[in-house]
């Protein structure tokens, strides 16, 4: 079984089709803001009734395990963080890398590292609870710190944090990350 992630967008009378992140559609002449109403059966993308993606040839045949609707339209880069991250709820996701504020949802971790294995460059989501600076380390079996970095200024709520460039000998290790009294740890698998 092959799972996609699919999310249809209507913004102002546009529609989007997102296939694992990814736009693969687009249709700017749908003219309304609903999600068309037809007697046929539930179908995603190639619709039997309202087809307004002529460039797909075929409809959706399968299951769908899960099934979110949002208040406003997400972005691109909002769809992409929830087939990267899967999360629901609500909440909201601040990056130290644009600086640009994206609404997320919400889940119950608060630390998740992708990918993981890795093989140096690493992506952190975390929440934090306490406005300021957070530090970062990575521990080894011994217990000693191999790489450690300070990021200050971060408000509190979710953040995006990108580790490049990570020259350490493959194995697993423990990163850790401190904001004030919150202290947060993760098991990490380094593979060369």
């Amino acid at each position: 079984t092959q799972w996609v992630h699919v999310a249809a967008v209507f913004n102002n009378g546009e529609l989007s089709l997102y296939q694992n992140g990814t736009l693969s559609a687009q249709n700017t002449s749908v003219g309304f803001n609903a999600i068309p109403i037809h007697n046929d059966g539930a179908a995603f993308g190639g619709t039997n009734g309202t087809n307004v993606f002529s460039n797909i040839s075929t409809s959706y045949n399968g299951c769908a395990d899960e099934i979110m609707i949002f208040s406003e339209a997400l972005n691109a880069a909002q769809v992409k963080l929830l087939h990267d991250f899967g999360f629901i709820g609500s909440g909201s996701l601040k990056s130290t890398e644009n600086h640009q504020n994206t609404q997320i949802t919400e889940n119950s971790k608060s630390l998740i590292i992708y990918p993981n294995p890795s093989k140096g460059n690493i992506n952190l989501i975390t929440q934090v609870k306490y406005a300021g600076a957070i530090k970062i380390e990575i521990i080894d079996v011994l217990g000693g710190i191999v790489y450690e970095k300070k990021i200050y200024n971060l408000e509190e709520g979710y953040q995006h944090i990108p580790l490049k460039d990570i020259t350490i000998a493959s194995g697993v290790y423990i990163l850790k990350i401190i904001n004030n009294k919150q202290i947060q740890n993760a098991r990490l698998i380094i593979k060369n």
